[in-house]
């Protein structure tokens, strides 16, 4: 583990219940805090909340859109999502989806369904406002019974008697 890593956890270990905004001032020393989250969230020691931050319409979800409407079984907002994504020639983010009687949770939420219903492709990333982050229960266990730090030079002690 790299000593930059290492400080980034430690600072969540002083945070109220292991959990902060990346914005907290304990983090402004950090310059590449979504690279370190990123880093330490592949190996299962933090956690932090996500957006989705570009979606693809699949193959299923082009032939859903070329069924007849009576027997598709979306709703009318989300036919207008899948459209919209199906309009756009390759990757597309979310906040170009415009539909007037959508908000963005809804349109969000829409975007998760379909993704698990495999019809669009996703690409998730940290969330830009307001991203929290937090020591998973593998964290807390790392650094209690098994992150031991290098022992380099002990010093030695001289008797001048």
């Amino acid at each position: 583990m790299e000593t930059i890593e290492l400080k980034f956890l430690l600072k969540l270990l002083g945070c109220e219940n292991y959990r902060s905004t990346l914005s907290a001032s304990a983090f402004n020393s950090f310059k590449a805090k979504d690279k370190i989250c990123r880093d330490l969230g592949d190996r299962g020691l933090v956690d932090y909340s996500r957006e989705i931050a570009s979606v693809k319409i699949l193959p299923p979800g082009r032939a859903l859109l070329s069924a007849e409407i009576e027997q598709s079984p979306l709703t009318t907002n989300e036919l207008k999502v899948l459209e919209h994504i199906n309009k756009a020639s390759g990757k597309i983010p979310p906040s170009k989806i415009n539909i007037k009687s959508l908000k963005s949770d809804e349109r969000d939420a829409i975007l998760q369904r379909f993704h698990e219903r495999g019809l669009i492709e996703v690409e998730i990333k940290i969330k830009r406002t307001k991203p929290e982050v937090w020591l998973t229960e593998r964290g807390i266990e790392y650094l209690r019974d098994d992150y031991n730090p290098k022992k380099g030079n002990q010093p030695v002690l001289v008797c001048c008697c």
